[in-house]
């Protein structure tokens, strides 16, 4: 009698970039029905950025496929590219205004006039 053992495996990567833009990628051959935190652990991740590790244990730790937001329960599937997302340092919305905001010396040099309750100099 001859007994079958084959695997059902897929490939799997993972990818997050650090605050210095440094890329961790990290690819490898799982079998299947892999949850995303099966995959952060076997990575290696967390040991190489304590950060991360804090946020994983906290629950806090943003991850996603492909851009869409998941729960590290998700189970992946093949070809998946699982991201660790950083948190927000900014709010992108104040930062979109404040770079948007004219300077006062760009305002009188293109218009000749002062903002209104300009302080005098």
């Amino acid at each position: 009698m001859k007994i079958s053992t084959t695997f059902n495996l897929e490939n799997f990567s993972l990818v997050y970039i650090d605050s210095t833009q440094f890329l961790f990628f990290h690819s490898k051959v799982y079998q299947a029905n892999y949850t995303a935190e099966a995959l952060i652990m076997d990575s290696g991740v967390l040991s190489h950025y304590p950060e991360l590790k804090t946020l994983w244990d906290e629950n806090n730790l943003s991850i996603g496929v492909f851009s869409k937001t998941i729960d590290r329960h998700y189970v992946l599937t093949p070809g998946d590219r699982l991201e660790i997302y950083r948190p927000l340092i900014a709010d992108p919305k104040l930062k979109r205004e404040k770079k948007a905001k004219p300077s006062r010396k760009w305002h009188r040099a293109k218009t000749g006039r002062k903002f209104e309750n300009e302080p005098e100099f």
